[in-house]
């Protein structure tokens, strides 16, 4: 079992969405087995905590939340400038992971994944009690504080956004949180709070790894596109207007999000909401479906409106389905995903699904059959050229 950790605190509400893009471009590279813990205060909502939770789900991951009190942490506020002491919530990790977890990766939410995420948690620590990628040479030539104090030297001093930590080497020999909040209140000139009493901490016994593990997007060409790494977007946001190769990675993987899913939906169909009140709250009830998870079945293997579903919905395959009266389109696969005849809905909860009738023409046709086989229109099913065209 792998274990990765992202720390949350989420003040506006905001930060529990890109900690989402993150988890979901981790799962979507990685093969094996991975438990995502969770350190989040009382600003993670109960929405908010689904919705990463929902992610694992459809990956069949592991998603576990442990509650951080962050009050112990806001005596540094002070020195937090625009950084959120949810980042000191990692000093606690020894603490709130259980004994039999002996090593984790910390990843910043502000990542995206594209590589198994096996391969860094494979990394020979060679006894060391960490290992981190360099931090950028301006950083480093800015002179940290614990640079400035001579317990780190410049060239070695590391970003502390991608972390992979020996717990059980740091358990036998230090006390963490203990330790790193002595150093913060002895030194409160630190600008980069816990990273520079990480700095401090373990400047004799951190591994440097390949910079692959932590690449800033910032540093990053547009023209030299990099096929695999963690691309860390430290100090910047992903553009959506004009986006490069990284942003896209960001975008794609942000789709697949139930935050993505609202969007994708919602741009669609709320655009012209005042001419089209009616097709606006078929999604709205759509949308209250997809949040709870329903399984989505398409109703038209064979309709024109199947690509524009799929690109706006992204089924999953594992679960979500097509259905069909056509015998010949039974039993086939449709850009990977099932068809089967309409009998298989009626194996189903009627609370588990949501229907989408593709089949533009013969809407009048499948909505009686539907009717006969008790699901109610607008609730349990709707017509996807409704939803799907602008006319």
């Amino acid at each position: 079992m792998i274990h990765v950790c992202f720390s949350i605190r989420d003040v506006h509400g905001t930060y529990s969405e890109t900690a989402g893009v993150a988890i979901e471009s981790m799962f979507s590279h990685t093969r094996e087995a991975v438990t995502v813990h969770i350190l989040h205060d009382d600003t993670l909502t109960q929405d908010n905590r689904t919705r990463l939770f929902w992610i694992g789900e459809r990956h069949r991951q592991q998603v576990v939340f442990h509650p951080v009190q962050s009050s112990m942490f806001e005596e540094f506020l002070p020195m937090m400038g625009h950084y959120s002491i949810g980042t000191l919530f990692r000093l606690a990790l020894p603490d709130l992971l259980p004994q039999d977890v002996k090593r984790v990766i910390y990843l910043d939410a502000d990542v995206v994944v594209q590589l198994d995420i096996r391969e860094l948690w494979d990394a020979d620590l060679k006894g060391n009690a960490l290992a981190a990628c360099l931090d950028a040479p301006e950083t480093q030539a800015s002179l940290p504080w614990p640079c400035r104090i001579h317990r780190v030297e410049p060239e070695r001093y590391f970003n502390a956004g991608v972390l992979l930590f020996h717990l059980e080497k740091i358990r036998k020999e230090h006390d963490l949180a203990r330790e790193a909040i002595r150093f913060l209140r002895e030194n409160p000139q630190c600008t980069l709070s816990d990273q520079d009493a990480l700095n401090a901490l373990f400047a004799d016994s951190y591994l440097s790894l390949s910079h692959r593990f932590n690449c800033f997007t910032n540093r990053l060409s547009p023209d030299t596109v990099i096929p695999s790494g963690i691309f860390h977007f430290a100090g910047c946001s992903p553009s959506f207007e004009a986006p490069a190769w990284w942003d896209s990675l960001f975008l794609s993987a942000w789709k697949k999000t139930p935050w993505g899913k609202d969007s994708a939906v919602g741009a669609c169909l709320l655009q012209d909401a005042e001419r089209h009140r009616h097709r606006v709250r078929a999604y709205q009830r759509l949308l209250r479906s997809v949040r709870l998870g329903k399984k989505l079945v398409f109703w038209g293997a064979g309709s024109v409106f199947v690509n524009a579903a799929l690109d706006i919905f992204l089924p999953d395959a594992s679960r979500d389905y097509f259905v069909d009266n056509h015998r010949s389109l039974v039993s086939r696969r449709v850009h990977g995903i099932p068809v089967f005849s309409p009998q298989k809905i009626l194996e189903e909860k009627r609370e588990d699904i949501v229907i989408i009738v593709l089949a533009g023409r013969a809407y009048s046709e499948i909505r009686e059959q539907l009717l006969t086989y008790g699901f109610v229109e607008g609730e349990d099913f709707f017509e996807g050229r409704l939803l799907l065209t602008k006319k």
